[in-house]
């Protein structure tokens, strides 16, 4: 009857140890899982309009990228026709509806957490949130290539709407005290980059023929007339 006491005891220390070497994997898993869900989103891009009174234009890229298991975007732009050394906030709104002149058909900021406005220094934040634009330069050309935001994924943002501001977003409430939107437009699936050109085929690798009676471009006259100077050399030795 003492067995059974330690058959128990046994049976839980396996148990337990069992456990502990799943852990690791099971902490694992939803890691992995994230990499493929985040390296399979969709690649998004927009083309900017102007809206009523305002000259500025532009494209805006967003990819899918995974930082420290968590799966964001990397932000590029390039927006003309702003002032020289300006600073301007922008923002993924919440519709995709660019059919107002002013562009605010595209409501407010995307925000599916409901939490407040914040700069990306701030985790938490509208997803949204994407701050400001670097400075333009002397001619009116902000560019951004590869801005990080980890409170917004592609899969999220597709079909919504991103708003170039009049102002710098100061990270004040309600939405940063931005101003008027400046350009509008809608984000979409980017197509495929398209597929590298085919390597030529490789050249055909003819047998040279070499005729005795053309001798092959001199060669074999040649190689002849060495052998007659070395057949006569021995002969004059002989």
């Amino acid at each position: 009857m003492r067995l059974l006491p330690t058959l128990t005891a046994l049976t839980a220390i396996a148990v337990a140890a069992a456990a502990a070497v799943a852990a690791p994997a099971a902490a694992q898993a939803p890691r992995l899982g994230a990499r493929t869900w985040c390296t399979r989103s969709p690649t998004l891009t927009c083309t900017l309009t102007p809206t009523a009174g305002s000259s500025v234009r532009g494209t805006v890229t967003l990819t899918p990228a995974l930082r420290r298991f968590r799966c964001g975007t990397l932000l590029a732009a390039n927006v003309t026709g702003l002032a020289a050394r300006s600073v301007h906030g922008w923002h993924v709104h919440e519709f995709g509806d660019v059919s107002r002149a002013d562009g605010k058909a595209t409501g407010g900021h995307f925000n599916p957490r409901g939490v407040d406005h914040a700069l990306p220094a701030t985790r938490r934040r509208h997803a949204g949130d994407l701050g400001n634009l670097l400075p333009a330069s002397v001619a009116g050309v902000a560019v951004v290539r590869a801005q990080f935001s980890a409170a917004l994924t592609t899969r999220a943002a597709v079909g919504r709407g991103l708003i170039i501001h009049a102002l710098r977003d100061d990270g004040g409430q309600p939405t940063g005290n931005a101003g008027a939107r400046l350009a509008q437009c809608v984000l979409g699936v980017a197509a495929p980059p398209p597929a590298p050109p085919a390597p030529p085929p490789p050249a055909a690798m003819l047998p040279v023929v070499v005729s005795p009676t053309t001798g092959g471009g001199g060669w074999y006259e040649a190689w002849l007339a060495s052998l007659a100077d070395f057949m006569g050399d021995r002969r004059g030795s002989a």
